[in-house]
């Protein structure tokens, strides 16, 4: 496959407006608002699984997207620290997979985690990235 993936991560249900039709129209808006995506450059070729994150109360719906060309981002510093940009092949390097135990509001837990350019990526993104993974392995997208 050719081309650019948009993974929106971080989808909350409270970020869901009355004039989205669709949850995926809710993440491609904030994929928008907060990375700058035009949404004319986006094909939606489909969803991971829906997960509920406990210490934020929040459910994140990711939405799997592909663009032809490289976009440019603008972020909207208020919301996005940075943008990470991973091909597939080095997510597929099960080098950069490990485990640790990571303190999480006073309690140890055995955590996989993604290497990916000097930041340990885990928990419900970690979750996310290997589901992806998967479904590529498979064909599924």
């Amino acid at each position: 496959m050719t081309g650019y993936m948009a993974v929106r991560w971080l989808f909350r249900v409270e970020e869901w407006k009355k004039e989205d039709e669709n949850l995926i129209r809710t993440a491609m808006r904030e994929a928008q608002e907060e990375i700058g995506i035009r949404l004319t450059d986006v094909r939606i070729i489909g969803e991971l699984t829906e997960l509920f994150i406990p210490p934020s109360n929040f459910f994140v719906q990711p939405v799997i997207g592909y663009l032809t060309s490289r976009p440019e981002f603008y972020p909207d510093a208020r919301e996005v620290e940075d943008v990470i940009e991973v091909n597939l092949k080095e997510l597929r390097n099960i080098d950069i997979i490990g485990r640790e135990v990571m303190n999480v509001r006073g309690v140890d837990v055995d955590a996989p985690f993604y290497n990916i350019q000097n930041r340990k990526i885990w928990g419900a993104t970690a979750m996310m990235i290997a589901e992806l993974l998967e479904l590529l392995q498979s064909e599924q997208f």
